[in-house]
């Protein structure tokens, strides 16, 4: 099998319902693929409409691709954006994932491990109370 390929897991996405005359419009869309050379890895796109940035839907759609994750028994997630895209650099950063390359206008390499405790549901309040009993 070409090593390149990918077998689609999971795609989803938030629709804000029609009113009047106007069309679904979709919110946020994200999916979840895993690679034929790396069966232990999801790898993630998410689209955010930015009329709806900073409104959570990111945070949502990442948790829930995290869970899809977890289903399937993946080790890690991994994603891809440009350095200019300032808006999913600080929302990877908020959810836990690390950035591991960023060199000017090249791809950036964005990874978060599952299972650790310390980085499941970053930023929710679940860790936020695991986090404090734990101390």
């Amino acid at each position: 099998p070409d090593p390149r390929a990918c077998l689609l897991k999971h795609a989803f996405g938030l629709f804000r319902e029609p009113c009047g005359t106007e069309g679904a419009r979709a919110l946020g869309l994200a999916s979840l693929r895993v690679p034929a050379d790396e069966p232990q890895v999801g790898l993630i796109r998410l689209l955010v409409d930015p009329a709806f940035r900073g409104l959570g839907i990111g945070r949502l759609l990442i948790e829930h691709l995290e869970a899809c994750a977890q289903h399937e028994g993946l080790a890690c997630l991994k994603a891809r954006t440009w350095s200019a895209n300032v808006a999913m650099l600080a929302l990877a950063r908020r959810t836990g994932f690390r950035v591991r390359r960023l060199f000017g206008d090249e791809p950036v390499l964005l990874v978060r491990t599952l299972g650790s405790k310390a980085l499941l549901n970053a930023g929710s309040r679940q860790s936020k109370a695991a986090e404090l009993q734990a101390r």
